[in-house]
């Protein structure tokens, strides 16, 4: 639609074509939507922009709930948990396109300018459409006060966006490194090594990646294991740590299901284990990972 205005393209018939056709196939390929198309599609945005799943979360180290949660909870778990030299050239990559964007928009109305136009080329089309969709989705999820849980799992398809304009912003730096550029390939080349390297280290939970701008107790401050893990390495340790002999009643204090770790214990092991739920008196342990509903029975033992 922004082509048919910029480039005077009245192709109608195409664009006719594309419409109907994505409706077409959106129903096709979305079952909700066979019996009520219009109404289901609504009932699913509506939904969705106020997601009831009430939970409370750790976040900076204090708990909120999932659907009262601070503005900057969207952007601030993107920042702590991708690697720090992605953010540096993301925030790099996206300031400059942000002042390239404004330059060419000052400029639309100059007769005298050649540049008058916001984009050059499909590349660059792409770059603006990119950037209106990550800012258009941010504005919407914070003005809609979205309901989030989990860190930003729910906002992981917006990463390709994250590596998509610091790569942008690395190609700015071959261009002005010219021939020279062969010294950040080898550095760019050993930090990828290091992350891999850190991912290797911390298999099979490198979901829990966080990087040196959180806090350094991350577990007091932030979710960490919201899908439990890491369940089978402490059920594991008790009863390492307990009497071989004796039965182990852990009681959970959390929102994570700790009987889906009985199947990767063996069968002696499995036997020892019994979980007492959240009755907490005659509980050998209490597990936690601050994971938690907002019930008074598990709120005290935070």
């Amino acid at each position: 639609l922004i082509s048919i205005f910029k480039d005077k393209i009245y192709s109608y018939k195409k664009y006719i074509i594309l419409i109907l056709s994505y409706i077409f196939f959106l129903i096709i390929i979305w079952p909700y939507l066979w019996e009520n198309p219009l109404g289901n599609f609504y009932n699913t945005i509506k939904i969705f922009s106020n997601y009831h799943h009430v939970m409370q979360l750790l976040y900076n180290g204090n708990y909120y709930y999932s659907n009262n949660l601070p503005w900057h909870y969207s952007i601030v778990w993107p920042i702590i948990t991708t690697p720090l030299l992605y953010i540096f050239f993301f925030i790099c990559g996206f300031l400059f396109f942000i002042k390239k964007f404004f330059i060419r928009f000052s400029e639309i109305d100059n007769s005298n300018s050649i540049q008058r136009h916001l984009w050059f080329g499909y590349h660059e089309k792409f770059d603006t459409f990119l950037f209106f969709l990550l800012v258009i989705f941010y504005y919407l999820i914070i003005k809609l006060n979205a309901t989030l849980y989990d860190g930003w799992r729910q906002l992981y398809f917006i990463h390709p966006i994250i590596i998509y304009f610091a790569v942008y912003f690395i190609n700015i730096i071959y261009f002005f490194l010219k021939n020279k550029k062969y010294i950040f390939n080898y550095l760019l080349a050993a930090y990828l090594i290091f992350l891999m390297y850190i991912l290797y280290a911390m298999h099979p939970m490198q979901m829990v990646y966080f990087n040196s701008l959180a806090k350094h107790d991350v577990s007091k401050n932030y979710q960490v294991d919201y899908w439990g893990l890491s369940n089978i390495h402490a059920i594991k340790r008790i009863l390492n740590y307990d009497n071989k002999n004796q039965k182990v009643k852990i009681a959970n204090a959390s929102y994570v299901s700790l009987w889906r770790s009985l199947s990767l214990l063996n069968n002696e092991d499995r036997k020892r284990v019994i979980f007492v739920g959240q009755d907490y008196n005659i509980a050998d342990y209490i597990f936690t990972n601050f994971n938690k509903y907002n019930t008074a029975g598990i709120t005290r033992f935070f």
